[in-house]
């Protein structure tokens, strides 16, 4: 079974099997891009697996508010404003977290000035201190 969590207003089209392996011998170019979406898809799980193997947590937050950025980020001078409702459950959820930890560290991250959250805008204003957590080295 998949399920999923629409974040915004969205319209969704099921396809009965029958007909989805009808278009995939009919259309060799729907199901060359079925394909690549399952590998894409695949590789978004193998990095979430090694991502949660490996990373501490702080770091897959950082990773998180990246991926925001780059994602729905809009370049605002030196930051990155996302505009974007997203839970502190959510985000735990995305990280392997508690939702109360998560607070805790965008708070932090506030204090800091890493970051700025207003309502659902979350304004990244040093994307160098988020990468320097990722990048030790």
């Amino acid at each position: 079974m998949w399920s999923g969590v629409a974040m915004e207003k969205c319209e969704i089209q099921a396809l009965p099997s029958t007909d989805l392996q009808r278009l995939l011998s009919e259309m060799p170019s729907f199901a060359l891009a079925m394909i690549d979406g399952l590998i894409a898809k695949g590789k978004c799980y193998s990095s979430m697996a090694q991502m949660l193997g490996t990373r501490s947590v702080i770091e897959r937050l950082a990773q998180y508010l990246l991926n925001l950025s780059e994602l729905y980020g809009i370049a605002d001078g030196d930051a990155v404003v996302v505009n974007r409702k997203v839970t502190h459950d959510q985000i735990a959820a995305m990280v392997g977290s508690t939702r109360q930890w998560v607070t805790m560290m965008l708070k932090r991250f506030q204090t800091k000035r890493i970051i700025t959250i207003d309502g659902s805008t979350i304004r990244i204003e040093r994307i160098d201190l988020l990468e320097k957590l990722l990048f030790k080295d």
